[in-house]
């Protein structure tokens, strides 16, 4: 019942924020691209993190379609469930056990130019995590809220070759989560190629390298697959990483 209730605290004010968007989206739209995104990633020691998410431009201002391809303001809605688990310390090196719910809601800002497409946005976070045994030292559990600073740009080099840069700050919970991505335009649709990512929060530091191939059509969905290596710094281990990500534009 506990669990339950920070759950509802959690993303009862991001569901109003959500009704009030849908409400203006349906009003307003005759033309709409909403982007719908959905993943999971995770390692051998036992870390998850998996995410459905919608993306939507406002007809708002010039762009009065709704069109992913101009300019304009967007909605960003994130839901997400996080676990893991880590030692104590000593002296009692007790394994603690923690996971629970995340929730984004916000607005931001898209560009869209011939050899580069970028976005920036500013977000309210709700997560409520629960650890199991309580460690009264880690303070990211319980139910917290914050304020994220969120970017991506993805420009082209050459006719085969371009760059990807996503980050993100949360004010507040002091995470962070950053990746660079070279690639290779193997088609039309695919890129492949190698990533590095950077992601850390209060007690602990993560640098992972590996590798990624995206844009693999499937029907209405483009796949997206990920692997390689896990260093965490906060117990000096290194582990194995896997991702799968999917993507579909819904028009309507």
């Amino acid at each position: 019942h506990l669990m339950k209730n920070r759950i509802k605290m959690t993303f009862k004010p991001i569901s109003l924020l959500v009704l009030l968007a849908g409400i203006t989206i349906s009003s307003s739209a005759s033309s709409q691209d909403i982007l719908g995104l959905a993943g999971y990633t995770g390692n051998t020691d036992q870390s998850h993190y998996g995410y459905v998410g919608l993306i939507a431009p406002l007809p708002v201002g010039q762009n009065t379609s709704g069109s992913l391809g101009n300019d304009g303001v967007l909605l960003r809605l994130w839901g997400a469930w996080l676990a893991y688990d880590y030692k104590s310390g000593a002296p009692s090196n007790t394994n603690i056990d923690v996971d629970g719910p995340i929730g984004e809601v916000g607005l931001g800002y898209h560009f869209v130019r011939d050899f580069a497409v970028s976005s920036v946005y500013v977000s309210y976070v709700g997560r409520s995590l629960d650890d199991s045994p309580n460690d009264p030292f880690n303070n990211s559990v319980d139910d917290h809220s914050g304020v994220k600073f969120q970017g991506d740009t993805t420009f082209d080099l050459s006719d085969q070759f371009g760059v990807n840069l996503n980050g993100s700050y949360t004010a507040i919970l002091d995470d962070y989560w950053v990746r660079g991505r070279l690639y290779y335009k193997y088609n039309d649709t695919i890129n492949i190629g190698p990533e590095i990512t950077g992601l850390g929060g209060d007690k602990y530091h993560r640098v992972k390298f590996g590798a990624f191939i995206s844009g693999i059509q499937l029907g209405g969905l483009s796949l997206g697959l990920q692997a390689g290596a896990d260093r965490d710094t906060r117990d000096d281990t290194t582990d194995a990483y896997f991702g799968i990500s999917l993507v579909h534009l819904f028009k309507y």
